[in-house]
């Protein structure tokens, strides 16, 4: 799994020189990941979302150490994340599968950054409203995006993992 690191995030994970990593030329969709930090004072969320699918993973409750099993801990998550959203078990472990060798890098695609972006309202909405994190996630992925010819984002990553197994 490629996961590009905002600047934020790359200094929170001790990454130096992210500039000098390169991408592994890949023609897998599912691979390809862009990743923010949130910030609520001491606790941290982290917002992961797929290049292709704009499918994202909303994992909230980091704290200052936690970043040192970054890799570890994001593993954990997306599997229960994806227990919890029904996932089929074939489709779960393509996911589980590209983790099996995470790597950094410097974002690299405006388009996905924006779309991040413009999912943040939406989840401090949702989080002011004390929803639970698995309705916020997948409230997410429901929401038809104009990128995808106003198709939702799991509708997509469903498409792409049937695409993968």
């Amino acid at each position: 799994m490629n996961i590009k690191c905002t600047k934020k995030l790359l200094d929170m994970l001790k990454i130096k020189n992210p500039n000098n990593l390169k991408i592994p030329n890949t023609n897998e969709d599912i691979e390809n990941w862009h990743c923010n930090i949130l910030d609520y004072g001491k606790i941290y969320a982290i917002l992961l979302t797929n290049d292709k699918t704009l499918f994202s993973f909303y994992l909230y409750g980091f704290e200052k150490n936690d970043f040192k099993d970054f890799s570890e801990i994001i593993k954990q998550n997306i599997f229960k994340t994806m227990l919890n959203l029904g996932f089929e078990q074939k489709k779960f472990e393509v996911i589980l599968e590209s983790m099996e060798n995470i790597k950094f890098f410097k974002t690299n695609n405006k388009s996905t950054l924006a779309s991040m972006n413009q999912m943040i309202p939406y989840i401090h909405t949702q989080m002011d409203r004390e929803k639970d994190l698995f309705d916020i996630q997948n409230g997410l992925n429901d929401l038809p995006n104009k990128k995808l010819d106003w198709k939702t984002p799991k509708e997509e990553f469903e498409l792409l993992l049937g695409k993968c197994t």
